[in-house]
């Protein structure tokens, strides 16, 4: 394998004689020189990663470009593909709120954008906020955290050591010992709705969520807890620490069908690794791929 420009490309994968070719942007638009077939890019990043829509340079490199964002959807060159995942547990699960260890976790790495809509800073403030005020209450997981605990005073930084565990390789093994998850989307951006508030209902936890102002097109309101709605950090902790085993329950089993429900091959749930086993893929496998689950035939 080889890494250039962010994407990855495996060259083991890439077939000499294809006449088209797919790429997921995951960081950039380029592709490698030399490519003279024609190619079809699947955006499934936000615009704090991958500017989006296309500069024209980048634009013109593929014959269509497929994206979750109906905003910049014109059916000529843009066309509307959801962000989709597929699960491998089995459905319904529901776990005993009494063998949670923890009120609320964070599974996310620190990182500093600065751009319009991020929301990387919430992800901090969050975390600021419980460990100077209820540690006892929180778990955090992630990579380059270093950086911020150095802003803590000598005692917020005891506390910091007793909440943050590292990175952890599965973070369902994360999911299931909390409650709740807050779960942050990287910015604000109508369609853009990742794996995050899925990954928290699919291993049993209630996800804390913000993100795409347009998320209730995607998931039902009851399945989550929207932050918008607290003003203060302290205001949705009393409401998290606070709820009755019933509601939290009615959470959880709200979650538990949702995932639980057949899949359809036009949302978000479905078999994404189908392109991130296969970014280079032969025509065949290209046109199966839009056929079952976009139903859309390029001509």
């Amino acid at each position: 394998m080889m890494k250039k420009h962010g994407m990855t490309f495996r060259l083991k994968k890439f077939p000499q004689s294809t006449d088209h070719l797919i790429f997921v942007a995951r960081a950039k638009y380029h592709m490698p020189s030399g490519i003279n077939v024609p190619a079809y890019l699947w955006n499934v990043e936000s615009p704090i990663t991958v500017r989006f829509p296309a500069i024209k340079k980048d634009e013109e490199r593929y014959s269509e470009i497929f994206t979750y964002s109906k905003r910049f959807t014109d059916n000529k060159k843009y066309f509307y593909a959801p962000i989709p995942f597929q699960y491998d547990k089995a459905f319904p699960y529901c776990p005993d709120p009494a063998r949670k260890t923890v009120l609320v976790s964070q599974i996310a790495g620190l990182h500093k954008y600065g751009q319009k809509n991020e929301l990387y800073f919430l992800r901090q403030k969050s975390t600021e906020w419980y460990v100077r005020n209820h540690p006892e209450d929180y778990f955090l997981y992630g990579k380059d955290w270093k950086d911020f605990k150095k802003t803590l005073s000598p005692k917020e930084q005891e506390a910091f050591d007793r909440v943050y565990h590292g990175y952890i390789p599965r973070k369902s093994d994360a999911v299931i010992k909390a409650k709740f998850i807050l779960a942050y989307e990287n910015g604000i951006f109508d369609g853009y709705v990742s794996e995050k508030i899925f990954d928290v209902m699919a291993y049993g936890a209630v996800p804390v969520y913000i993100g795409a102002p347009d998320i209730k097109n995607y998931v039902p309101e009851n399945c989550f807890i929207d932050k918008n709605k607290f003003q203060t950090e302290e205001a949705l902790y009393n409401y998290l620490k606070n709820m009755s085993d019933e509601q939290y329950y009615d959470y959880l089993i709200c979650g538990s069908e949702y995932m639980s429900r057949p899949v359809h091959y036009n949302d978000p749930l479905t078999v994404f690794h189908l392109l991130e086993k296969e970014i280079f893929a032969p025509r065949e496998i290209f046109y199966r791929f839009f056929q079952r689950i976009y139903h859309l035939f390029l001509k």
